[in-house]
């Protein structure tokens, strides 16, 4: 029986069969760190996104990606990254629906809540508090704590 064989291929699936990571909190202050909501995935045919402020007005817009070419190969989604560009600074939290489809055709939508953590804000608050408990010195800040570098 040498050189009869017989090839299967067959897709198997551990687990759910997909991955599906989502930030709750970014930053887009341009340090290259978390600069952009975008969630992770594995497992999807195709996927999209959208973000939405409080009042339900949308922000942003990642239209469906991915699919199959008409040929049987599968082309790998993408979800366009959410810069914060366009946040309403009032707004402390926002909403995304993430929607798509596993390679199995099962639908995945998810939905949740991010938030924007805007530094500046942060330096606000503690040069008022410093302000009061503390002597500035030349991007410095003497506290009872300590010194602090800016």
């Amino acid at each position: 029986d040498a050189g009869w064989f017989k090839e299967i291929i067959t897709q198997i699936i551990i687990g759910d069969g997909y991955l599906l990571m989502v930030p709750n909190v970014f930053t887009p202050n341009n340090d290259g760190k978390n600069d952009v909501f975008v969630p992770k995935f594995s497992g999807f045919i195709n996927i999209s996104m959208r973000i939405f402020n409080a009042y339900w007005n949308l922000l942003h817009e990642s239209a469906e990606s991915g699919g199959d070419d008409g040929a049987g190969n599968i082309i790998k989604p993408e979800i366009i990254p959410w810069d914060g560009s366009n946040a309403d600074l009032n707004s402390k939290m926002y909403i995304y629906q993430i929607n798509g489809a596993l390679i199995n055709g099962e639908v995945i939508e998810k939905t949740g809540t991010i938030q924007i953590l805007r530094w500046w804000g942060i330096y606000i608050y503690l040069y008022f508090w410093y302000s009061q408990h503390s002597v500035w010195d030349n991007n410095h800040i003497t506290t009872r704590l300590g010194k602090l570098n800016f």
